[in-house]
């Protein structure tokens, strides 16, 4: 770079002797120039821009002198801008502290070189002209060669950012930070016309997630009720006045998601302003409830899966809390239908509570997250179980429990626990009965067959009773057990021991006695069984169906 000079020379203009004028010339003295030559240059990141939007202001710095120089640049914003702070960057490196209206330092600018200083401004009002002016300015100083301390300025040029005259807020809450399955939840969007200019034909809309049902008829918008009103669909507003605010509350229930922890809503209102037909958009905060599944478990076992009569069963419930909230609990279990709990054998955490019952309540005390308590008790099967055809003892256990919100709200929940099912070993013995042909005349012979089924668990020995009805008389050699010949004994016909899953099939043939001419015989057939279980002994019954034979009248 050629350095700077400053070219002087002096003359002198005279008149000689013989009176013609004369130029003298002295000789030519160059002084060099020594020093900085600032130059700042500012421009924003838009030309146009809303009530709270953030403008990027970037300013640039040159020395195209010759010397060094010490630069600050001051940017004193105008009246609706504020500044962001920490947001200073200088070569794009923080500068934590910096303020451009208190001067932001940037330092030694050494001769052919440059800074680039970048911060944010927030729109925070609107100025009567709607447009923000200003200017920013770089104070300098430096050194010369004699030693002395020169000051200079230098200003960058006006920037302009024009502003629309339109600003719409929205602000969206919820009545609680947390919320359990079940909850109704209560949202409040505020909507307000911060700007200048209308806001027309709002349409307000929320998005619900899963694990939220929208509930229909709650919408209140600027204090009126509207039943038909559904903010996941659109609802439409009164138009909004410069200044003019309202409110939109509308509830939601909380609904259970296994995998939901939060439940999230943001609301959006689309518009025009003035008199234009250009719809806009507005989006509100996000709020976030969180949503607090059942925090209890319940797992219930049983020591058999299958039973006699008179037997003792042991049940198991383990009661585990794996939620994030402590919980008060009750248990609460009936014995199956027939079994009687027994009394003083249940136990909690190991511990005997000899007064307590399962059907009238265990209370098993606050049990913290992460906690298990292990409860136990016994039902003892009763003896006649089996007589009125159970083949099954099914129940479940159920917990009440109260757990205390962050809110400060106490919520009573009730959780189940899986159903456990212990088989009946009992016989279960079951007769039909039919005659064939069900119409005859006296003399006739005709055949009653019955079949026995044992569908039980346990072996029976059985014996029927007689077949032959009033008006009938047994043929000789007329009675067979499953195609072998058979006859009665003292306590009826005995089948043996009929196995679960067996059957005996069983048919007597019979001669209609003369005085039987006219009338309907009917009768049934009706078995008697005995069974042992934990050494003790036990009878079974069964009856069959009614069946019928018609005697026709003799005509001669």
């Amino acid at each position: 770079m050629t350095e700077p000079l400053i070219v002087n020379q002096s003359l002198v203009l005279f008149q000689g002797a013989a009176g013609a004028e004369a130029i003298a010339f002295s000789n030519i003295v160059r002084t060099p120039v020594l020093g900085p030559s600032i130059s700042l240059h500012k421009h924003a990141d838009r030309d146009s821009a809303g009530l709270g939007d953030t403008l990027v202001f970037r300013m640039t710095v040159r020395n195209t002198g010759n010397a060094a120089a010490e630069v600050l640049l001051y940017d004193p914003l105008p009246e609706g801008l504020a500044f962001v702070p920490n947001s200073v960057l200088a070569g794009g490196l923080p500068l934590a502290g910096a303020n451009p209206a208190a001067g932001i330092p940037v330092g030694l600018l050494l001769p052919g070189s440059e800074a680039s200083i970048v911060f944010q401004a927030l729109s925070v009002a609107l100025p009567p002209s709607l447009e923000y002016r200003n200017r920013a300015r770089a104070d300098y100083f430096f050194t010369g060669p004699d030693g002395q301390q020169v000051r200079g300025s230098a200003e960058s040029g006006t920037v302009t950012v024009a502003l629309r005259a339109y600003l719409l807020e929205i602000s969206l809450a919820v009545n609680t930070a947390a919320t359990f399955p079940g909850d109704v939840l209560t949202y409040t969007a505020t909507l307000r016309n911060s700007g200048l200019q209308a806001i027309r034909e709002p349409i307000f809309a929320a998005r619900l997630p899963a694990a939220a049902g929208w509930i229909p008829g709650s919408v209140i918008a600027d204090g009126v009720y509207d039943p038909a009103a559904d903010p996941q669909t659109g609802l439409l507003l009164n138009d909004l006045a410069p200044g003019q605010s309202m409110e939109v509350i509308f509830r939601a229930r909380s609904l259970y998601i296994p995998s939901a922890t939060e439940i999230l809503v943001q609301s959006v209102v689309s518009y025009s302003v003035g008199g234009e037909t250009l719809r806009r958009s507005q989006s509100s905060n996000s709020v976030s409830t969180a949503l607090l599944a059942p925090g209890l478990t319940l797992l219930k076992t049983v020591n058999a899966v299958s039973a006699a009569p008179g037997a003792e069963l042991r049940y198991t419930v383990e009661v585990g809390n794996p939620g994030a909230l402590a919980a008060e609990v009750v248990l609460q279990d009936s014995p199956p239908f027939g079994t009687d709990w027994v009394p003083g054998s249940v136990t909690i955490a190991g511990a005997v509570y000899p007064e307590l019952l399962p059907d009238r309540g265990l209370p098993l005390g606050m049990i913290r997250p992460g906690e298990f308590v292990k409860v136990q008790f016994s039902a003892r099967v009763d003896p006649l179980a089996g007589k009125g055809g159970l083949t099954e003892m099914i129940n479940y256990a159920s917990a009440r429990y109260i757990t205390l919100l962050p809110d400060g709200r106490s919520v009573r929940q009730t959780v189940r626990s899986n159903s456990v099912s212990v088989r009946l070993a009992v016989p279960l013995l079951s007769l039909t009965a039919a005659a064939q042909p069900a119409s005859v005349h006296p003399g006739d012979e005709a055949v009653i067959a019955v079949t026995l089924a044992n569908s039980g668990s346990l072996p029976a020995e059985v014996r029927l009773g007689s077949l032959p009805l009033p008006g009938m008389e047994a043929v000789p050699d007329g009675l067979s057990i499953d195609g072998a010949p058979a006859s009665y004994g003292s306590g009826g016909l005995s089948l043996g021991v009929v196995g679960p899953g067996e059957r005996r099939i069983i048919r007597c043939r019979v001669r209609i006695r003369e005085d039987a001419a006219g009338t309907v015989l009917s009768g049934y057939a009706a078995a008697s069984g005995r069974y042992e279980s934990g050494g003790q002994t036990y009878t079974a019954e069964a009856r069959s169906n009614e069946y019928t034979v018609t005697v026709e009248g003799d005509d001669e």
